[in-house]
């Protein structure tokens, strides 16, 4: 079972960023609600919000933990299950199917090879 990852990445000072941006969007909010400032205060805000994906793009890379990756990638191996289709289409290829080689390919069928 892979390991869960937090939803908000600690790496390179993320979580104190997004923290300062919920307080400012809802102070934002208040002031737009309750004195009618309208758009102007839209505009800071929305390049905030820029800033803040690019953040969370690279505190998320840069928050990867080793033996998450290790167990992620084992299992994504696991359920590439379908070894007996890959192993057609190699059959095919080696008999010259039309279905699986370039119509100028005219070269002749390969011997069969023993599989492992």
């Amino acid at each position: 079972m892979t390991p869960e990852r937090p939803t908000l990445p600690g790496a390179k000072g993320f979580r104190k960023h997004f923290w300062a941006y919920a307080a400012a969007f809802g102070a934002t909010l208040v002031v737009n609600l309750g004195f009618g400032a309208g758009l102007p205060l839209f505009w800071p805000l929305a390049a905030w919000s820029v800033a803040l994906a690019v953040h969370f793009f690279v505190a998320s890379a840069a928050d990867v933990q080793d033996d998450w990756v290790d167990e992620r990638s084992l299992e994504l191996r696991m359920r590439s299950y379908d070894f007996g289709h890959i192993d057609d289409i190699r059959d095919r290829a080696a008999d010259r199917d039309r279905t699986v080689t370039h119509p100028l390919d005219t070269r002749p069928p390969e011997p069969r090879r023993r599989r492992r």
